[in-house]
C-alpha cells in the first residue's frame, strides 16, 4: 500500500506541473475572449493611458502625474497597466494576461503554505482548491486590484508566517515590499492584514529575552513597516480627504449594500453565507474539513510556528470580517476574493488525519472533482452557452444566486463588441490633428457607455475624450464636442433598478436619445451620420454623427430648451449658458443669462422686474428656453396673466421647451 503514497518531492514536482499548466490554460482562455474592460477596469486602464500620455509629451516629468493617475484609487494598478499597454500594441482588453501570473503566484504560495504546515498532500489539496474555484476564475477577465490582491495578501502572510518561525532580513524586506504593494492597490489589503502583522511582531518581541535579540527584531521590524511608509504613505496622507468623502459617497448611494435600512443582524452572516453561495457545495464541504482539520493539527499538537500560523489564518478572516460587519454599507462582492488563497491553505488539511494510502486517495479524488469544476466553469464541457444557470431567490436581503449545487459556466466570449471599432473609425474620420477629439455619448448600456468607450478611444488618440452626461457640463458637452454617439432603441441599462441609479442620469438619457433618435432639423444641419452598429446584447442602434460645422446661435437654443425644466432647479446651468454665448461671442445673452441666475436663484427681485418690464414693454425678444425661465418666476410673483402669455407663446411654437411648458401650463 506505501507504493499508492508520495513523498515531498514528488508532490512538489505534481503540484508545479499543474500550476503551469493551469497558468497556461488561462492565458489561453484570455486570449480566446473578448470581454471588454468593464466597472474599475476601466479608471486603472485610463491611467495608464494618461502616464504614457504625459511621458510621450513631457519625459520623465510626466510621472509627476503618478498621485493623480486613478480617482480615488491608488495609482499602483495604472502603473502597472502602462508598462503591460506598450506590450500589446494598446488594446485595452489584452493587458488581463497578467491576472493568469497573480493567479499561479498565489496558488504557488498557498501550496508553499500548507505544504510547510501539513506536508505535499495538504499542499496539493490547497492549490486544486485555488485553481478551481468557481468564485475566482470569472474574474480573470477583469483588470481590477482584487485578483492582484490575492497574491500580495497570501505572500504577506507567508513572509509573516516565515518571520514567526525564525527568518531572517530578506523575509523582513519582503515583508515591506508586500506591503507597500498592497496598501498601494487597495485599501482593503490594511484590513485583512495588518492585525496579523501586529500580532505576529508582538509575539517576536515578547519572545525575545535578552535585549540584544529585541534589538535587532525591532530594527526588522522597523525596517519592515519602513518600507511602505515612504512608498504609499505619502499617497494616502495626500488623498486622506478625497477618500473619505468617497467612502460617504458610496455610504449614501446605497449602491453596495442590501442593507438599505441600516445596520441589521443579518449582517453578522451575509459574507459567509454569500461566500458558500459563490464557492459552492463541494469547495464548502473540503473547506470545512479543512477548517476541522487545521483545528485539530494546529491547536492541541502543533508546533509553536503551526500554531503562530494558525493564528494568522484565523485573524486574516475575523478582521474583514468584522470590518465590514461593522460597516455594512460596502459589501461588495469581490471583496471577499482576497482572502480566497487563505481558504485553499484550510482546505489543505481536510486530508491531513487520514493514513497515508487514504490521503493520496482521496487527493486523487479532489484533483478529478476539482478538474471536472474547472472543464464544465471555464471551458463549458458539461453545459451550454456561455451564461451562469438561471439565478434562485436565495433570502430576502442576498441577491440572487445560482445556488451552491448550481455551477456558472463562464466560457470565452468570442462576439467582440465594437468598441474597437467605434474608436477605429473616430480616429480615422479624425485624422492627424493636433487637439484630441472629444466624443459625446449618450447611451449608457451595460456593454457600452461613455466610460468604457473612453479606453477604445485613448488607444487610438492619446488624451481622447468619451463624455456622458454629467448634469455640470451637459449643455457644453452636447454643443462642443467633435462626434456625438446616440441610440435608436434602448438608451439606459438601468431601466429595472431605476431607483439604485442617478435619477438625473436616468430621465436626461432616455429624454435626450429620444430627441437624438428623431433626427431633428438642428443637429443635422451641422452633423453627419458616419456609422452605425448594433448592440448585439440590447437589440439597439448605435448612431456616430461627425459635427460638420460650427455651433450656431439656433442649435444652441434648441439644445439648452432640451433642459428647461433643469434651468429654474440648479443655478449651475445657467453657468454653462453663460458659457456658451461667451464662447459664440455673444456678451449681451451672456450677460442676460447672468441676469437670470441672479433673478431665479440669489434673491435678485429688482433684476426680475426690470426682466418683467423689458419683456411686456417690447424691449427684448427672449428665447423659448429664457420665456420658460421667465414664466415660472412670473408665477412665483403672483403675476399669471405674465405667466400664461409666456406659456402660451411657447406652447405654439416648434421648440424643444414646448413640451416641458405643457408640463407647466397643465
Amino acid at each position: 500500500m506505501k507504493r499508492f503514497d508520495l513523498d515531498e518531492k514528488q508532490w512538489t514536482l505534481l503540484a508545479v506541473g499543474l500550476i503551469v499548466l493551469h497558468a497556461l490554460m488561462n492565458l489561453l482562455w484570455l486570449q480566446m475572449d473578448r470581454t471588454p474592460p468593464l466597472s474599475d477596469s476601466i479608471y486603472y486602464i485610463q491611467g495608464g493611458f494618461k502616464l504614457l500620455a504625459n511621458l510621450q509629451n513631457d519625459g520623465w516629468q510626466g510621472l509627476s502625474s503618478v498621485p493623480e493617475l486613478t480617482p480615488h484609487r491608488p495609482p499602483l494598478l495604472s502603473l502597472l497597466a502602462a508598462a503591460i499597454l506598450p506590450t500589446v500594441k494598446n488594446v485595452p482588453d489584452r493587458i488581463v494576461w497578467i491576472n493568469a501570473v497573480f493567479y499561479a503566484g498565489a496558488v504557488w504560495i498557498s501550496f508553499c503554505f500548507a505544504r510547510r504546515l501539513a506536508g505535499g498532500a495538504a499542499g496539493f489539496c490547497a492549490a486544486m482548491f485555488l485553481m478551481s474555484n468557481p468564485f475566482v476564475f470569472p474574474y480573470l477577465s477583469d483588470f481590477e486590484a482584487e485578483l492582484p490582491l490575492m497574491f500580495f495578501t497570501i505572500a504577506t502572510l507567508w513572509f509573516l508566517f516565515r518571520i514567526a518561525a525564525g527568518a531572517g532580513w530578506s523575509d523582513f524586506i519582503g515583508l515591506g515590499f508586500c506591503f507597500a504593494a498592497g496598501i498601494l492597490l487597495k485599501w482593503l489589503y490594511g484590513v485583512i492584514v495588518f492585525v496579523p502583522a501586529m500580532a505576529v511582531f508582538g509575539l517576536l518581541l515578547v519572545n525575545q529575552k535578552d535585549p540584544e535579540s529585541r534589538e535587532k527584531s525591532w530594527r526588522r521590524i522597523l525596517t519592515a513597516m519602513a518600507i511602505p511608509a515612504v512608498i504609499a504613505l505619502p499617497w494616502y496622507a495626500a488623498h486622506y480627504t478625497d477618500l473619505i468623502q468617497y467612502q460617504s459617497e458610496v455610504k449614501r448611494s446605497g449602491l453596495f449594500t442590501p442593507f438599505h435600512e441600516g445596520w441589521s443582524v443579518y449582517t453578522l452572516i451575509y459574507y459567509p453565507l454569500l461566500l458558500a453561495y459563490k464557492i459552492k457545495i463541494f469547495h464548502l464541504i473540503t473547506l470545512l474539513a479543512g477548517i476541522i482539520g487545521g483545528v485539530l493539527l494546529l491547536g492541541r499538537k502543533g508546533e509553536s510556528s503551526q500554531r503562530a500560523a494558525g493564528m494568522l489564518l484565523g485573524l486574516s478572516l475575523l478582521t474583514p470580517w468584522l470590518f465590514f460587519v461593522i460597516n455594512d454599507h460596502n459589501l461588495a462582492e469581490k471583496y471577499l476574493l482576497p482572502v480566497q488563497p487563505i481558504l485553499a491553505v484550510l482546505a489543505g488539511f481536510s486530508i491531513v488525519r487520514l493514513r497515508p494510502v487514504w490521503r493520496f486517495r482521496a487527493a486523487l479524488g479532489v484533483f478529478v472533482l476539482f478538474l471536472l469544476i474547472v472543464l464544465h466553469g471555464q471551458w463549458g464541457f458539461f453545459g451550454s452557452g456561455r451564461n451562469a444557470p438561471p439565478l434562485i431567490q436565495s433570502d430576502l436581503w442576498l441577491k440572487p444566486q445560482t445556488g451552491m449545487t448550481r455551477f456558472p459556466i463562464r466560457t470565452p466570449r468570442r462576439e467582440e463588441f465594437p468598441h474597437r471599432t467605434i474608436a477605429q473609425t473616430i480616429a480615422l474620420q479624425y485624422g492627424g490633428k493636433s487637439k484630441p477629439p472629444k466624443v459625446m455619448t449618450i447611451p449608457n448600456l451595460p456593454f457600452f457607455n461613455a466610460f468604457h468607450l473612453s479606453v477604445w478611444l485613448q488607444a487610438e488618440i492619446p488624451k481622447a475624450e468619451s463624455l456622458g452626461v454629467s448634469r455640470y457640463r451637459i449643455i457644453l458637452d452636447l454643443l462642443f464636442h467633435d462626434f456625438l454617439i446616440a441610440s435608436s432603441g434602448a438608451a439606459h441599462g438601468e431601466i429595472e433598478h431605476r431607483d439604485r441609479v442617478d435619477p438625473y442620469r436616468y430621465e436626461t438619457t432616455t429624454r435626450l436619445a429620444q430627441w437624438y433618435e428623431s433626427s431633428p432639423a438642428w443637429l443635422m444641419e451641422n452633423h453627419r451620420l458616419i456609422n452605425q452598429y448594433d448592440d448585439p446584447y440590447d437589440e439597439s442602434v448605435l448612431n456616430v454623427f461627425e459635427r460638420s460645422g460650427p455651433v450656431k446661435k439656433e442649435e444652441a437654443v434648441e439644445i439648452i430648451g432640451l433642459f428647461a425644466e433643469e434651468i429654474v432647479q440648479y443655478d449651475f446651468m445657467w453657468d454653462q449658458i453663460a458659457i456658451v454665448w461667451k464662447r459664440l461671442k455673444e456678451s449681451v445673452l451672456e450677460e442676460r443669462a447672468k441676469a437670470f441666475q441672479e433673478a431665479l436663484f440669489y434673491g435678485g427681485e429688482q433684476t426680475a422686474e426690470q426682466l418683467f418690464e423689458s419683456y411686456e414693454e417690447g424691449r427684448i425678444d427672449l428665447f423659448p428656453y429664457e420665456q420658460y425661465a421667465l414664466a415660472v418666476k412670473a408665477g412665483q410673483h403672483r403675476r399669471m396673466p405674465l405667466m400664461q402669455n409666456l406659456i402660451h407663446s411657447i406652447v405654439n411654437k416648434k421648440t424643444t421647451c414646448a413640451a416641458a411648458a405643457k408640463r407647466l401650463l397643465n
